[in-house]
């Protein structure tokens, strides 16, 4: 348990860290739609593979 408390909050001060600076929070704002258009894609072709798969044999 310790160990995945320490990971967990290593990550997070990582992500803390990451997004204080100004220039990887604007690259990271600039490429936000981009990110969110590719998870949905995604995310909606493994939806439809699930919802589809007992179906199509």
């Amino acid at each position: 348990i310790l160990s995945v408390g320490m990971l967990s909050s290593s990550v997070f001060l990582g992500y803390a860290v990451l997004f204080s600076n100004h220039r990887a929070r604007n690259i990271y704002l600039k490429s936000k739609v981009m990110f969110e258009c590719t998870f949905a894609a995604f995310f909606g072709i493994a939806g439809m593979k699930i919802l589809t798969g007992g179906i199509i044999k």
